[in-house]
Formats: C-alpha cells, sequence, structure tokens
C-alpha cells in the first residue's frame, strides 16, 4: 500500500481516466468515422450512454469495494480465486500488448517536426525509449506518473477543446449535413458500424478502480474520477467530432492522416499543424504512463493474493 502522501486525489485520478480514454484515439476517430458520415454522431450518442451506464456501476462497485485491482477484485469476491485470476490474465494481457500502440502513436505525431523518426530503426528505439521512461516514471511512484499525465493530457485537451469551441466559427451547417450518410447503408447500419468505432475510444473507463489501492479515500473518489472522466471524454469527443464534420469536406476528411490537423490549418493555417502534432505527442505519450501504471496495479494486485508470482506483489 502506497503511504497516504504519496496516494492521489481525485483531480489526478479523474485526468487518469480521462487520458486513459482519449490516449492518441481521440486524434484519428473524425477520420474514420467521416467514412460513415455525420450519422456518427448518433454512434457517440448510443456509446456516451453505454459508456455512462458502465461507469455508473464502476462508481458503485468503488464504494462498495474500494480495493486495488478494479474488474479483476470484483470478479474474485464475487465468483472465487479461479475467475478472478482469468479476468485478471486477460486484463493484463491485454494492457501490455496493446500500450505498444501508444508510443508508436507518439513517435508518429512527433515525426512532423524530426522526419527522421519515420524510419523503423529510429522509431523502434524511441518507442522502446518511451517505454523505459515512463517504467521508471511509475517505479518512482503512481503520484510521479499521475502528475506528469495530469500535464500531459491538458495539452492535449487544446485542441480538441480548441477545435470544440473555436470551430463554431468555420462550421458549416451544409457540408456537415452534405455528408450525413455516405456509407450506402442504412441509417440504423451505419450507427451500429459507427458506434463499435466510438466504443474503442471509452476503453479505459475502469482506470480509477483498477488503481484504488493508489488512491485517496477510494470509497468516494473513485466513483467521482469515473463518472468524471468519462464525462469529460464524452463531452470533448462529441463536441469536436461535431465541429469537425462541419468544418471540413467529408471527401477530405476520409482520406486525412491527422484530422485536427487539417482543421487547424482550416482555422489558423500551417503553424495549426505543429500545435495539434506536439499536443498529440504528449497525449499519447502521457496515456502510456497511465496504462503502465494499470498494467502493474493489475499485476501486484493478483500477486498480493497468490494467484500472480510473488515477485508482481
Amino acid at each position: 500500500m502506497a503511504a497516504e502522501d504519496k496516494k492521489i486525489g481525485v483531480v489526478a485520478a479523474t485526468f487518469l481516466v480521462a487520458g486513459n480514454m482519449m490516449g492518441s484515439g481521440a486524434f484519428l476517430l473524425p477520420g474514420n468515422l467521416a467514412k460513415l458520415g455525420s450519422v456518427s454522431m448518433w454512434g457517440w450518442v448510443v456509446t456516451t450512454l453505454g459508456s455512462l451506464m458502465l461507469a455508473f456501476v464502476f462508481a458503485k462497485l468503488g464504494k462498495l469495494a474500494p480495493k486495488e485491482g478494479g474488474p479483476y477484485a470484483y470478479a474474485r469476491d464475487a465468483f472465487g480465486p479461479y475467475m478472478g485470476f482469468q479476468t485478471n490474465t486477460i486484463y493484463w494481457f491485454a494492457n501490455w500488448i496493446g500500450n505498444v500502440a501508444l508510443p508508436i502513436a507518439a513517435v508518429g505525431y512527433f515525426s512532423y517536426f524530426i522526419p527522421q523518426l519515420a524510419e523503423p530503426w529510429v522509431r523502434t528505439l524511441v518507442v522502446v525509449g518511451l517505454i523505459w521512461l515512463f517504467t521508471f516514471a511509475n517505479i518512482a511512484g503512481a503520484h510521479v506518473v499521475t502528475r506528469i499525465q495530469s500535464i500531459t493530457t491538458s495539452f492535449a485537451l487544446i485542441p480538441l477543446f480548441g477545435v470544440a469551441l473555436l470551430g463554431w466559427f468555420w462550421f458549416r451547417s451544409d457540408v456537415f449535413t452534405a455528408a450525413y450518410n455516405v456509407s450506402g447503408k442504412s441509417d440504423f447500419q451505419a450507427i451500429s458500424s459507427s458506434a463499435s468505432l466510438t466504443l474503442w475510444a471509452f476503453i479505459g473507463v475502469e482506470s480509477a478502480s483498477v488503481s484504488a489501492g493508489v488512491v485517496r479515500n477510494p470509497e468516494k473518489n473513485v466513483a467521482i474520477a469515473t463518472l468524471a472522466g468519462v464525462a469529460l471524454a464524452a463531452v470533448v469527443y462529441i463536441a469536436s467530432s461535431a465541429v469537425i464534420m462541419g468544418m471540413v469536406p467529408n471527401d477530405k476528411l476520409q482520406v486525412a492522416d491527422a484530422p485536427f490537423t487539417l482543421a487547424a490549418q482550416v482555422a489558423i493555417g500551417n503553424v495549426g499543424g505543429g500545435i495539434v502534432s506536439l499536443c498529440a505527442t504528449l497525449g499519447a505519450a502521457g496515456s502510456l504512463g497511465g496504462w503502465i501504471l494499470l498494467t502493474a496495479l493489475s499485476a501486484k494486485a493478483a500477486g498480493d493474493d497468490g494467484l500472480f508470482p510473488a515477485v508482481f506483489s
């Protein structure tokens, strides 16, 4: 158990939830959703409601059983050690395998400034370096890595909120409505397809509950951080996606590798591309730190219970 003065508060826990969910995907999804059209906004509504319901479940469980491990701890208490072990093994493997996508995305964004980072061997070295950097940050303590993530998530929110709030000055309703459904499917099918994409953006809703062991007053703060983190991410997702679909014509948005960079260039010119790339780099890198924390804490919880090797405890 972490010393009380090294535990994280509700603000840091909220940024952990929001930062882990947004990661790098928030900057890429508008381009994928453009292939369906602005009808995909209904997909955001559906998955936001579902994610908020799931957040309420985690919030309630966080009050009833404020234990480190989140889903693992709940499965273990409800169904016994065997199901707890299975749940945590799948969750742990999914995390450390999937984490590699975040430094790859961060390096990809930063190659806007240093094109040499696109070289495979250079990118590989930098990716490995980032993983070790945030591993050492986690070794220093949860309070260190969550402080870093709070800062990086704040930077990541700059272009997202910037587009969501200021993009309305360049928003054109005819651009938004002209590509309402370009999928060739019925509206219902298009919404279903978009929901499968937007649901991915809410992965990480469990972040506060997994880290309950390093959160101050977890009975109260895990619930607040979970609900506030999901709500913050949902507002950013919906507002920025809606605005960008009215700023950038659908045919350009569909083929855009960096939709927010394109929107920023529409608003403030080429300097916008640099701002978005830097903020996206920081957001993806900070999210890596948060996910490494969850991977470690879930393994530690199982190690403490004797379900994982003692080296993890």
